[in-house]
């Protein structure tokens, strides 16, 4: 196994466990995605300050992130759908836009979009 292989597999382990948590309603999306950050951001740090590994960290860091997106989209998704309030006549097509946007805003800017 390689370095980045085992980074890449603690981050996916540490992204994976917090996603748990985030089905179990101990966290909220807000909390979730800025853990994702978190995770992403030191690993690209760490890589950016170890070039002996010979990695690029943008790599890592596109992988991280569709992960931890597609983690959360899952969850939010099944969440959505159970959701008691929700129009049942809404499609779910027309909250995948909006997923994305919610996970990218508050990943960007660590906060819900007004």
């Amino acid at each position: 196994m390689q370095c980045i292989d085992a980074v890449e597999g603690v981050l996916k382990g540490i992204i994976s466990g917090m996603a748990q948590r985030y089905a179990d309603g101990e966290v909220d999306d807000l909390e979730f995605i800025r853990i994702v950050r978190t995770a992403v951001d030191c690993a690209v740090k760490f890589l950016e300050e170890n070039k002996e590994i010979g990695t690029q960290p943008q790599i890592l860091e596109k992988v991280l992130f569709d992960w931890g997106k597609a983690a959360w989209r899952c969850i939010h998704t099944q969440k959505a759908a159970s959701d008691p309030f929700k129009p049942k006549d809404m499609a779910l097509t027309q909250d995948e836009g909006h997923e994305d946007y919610l996970f990218d805003y508050i990943y960007k800017r660590g906060l819900y979009p007004e």
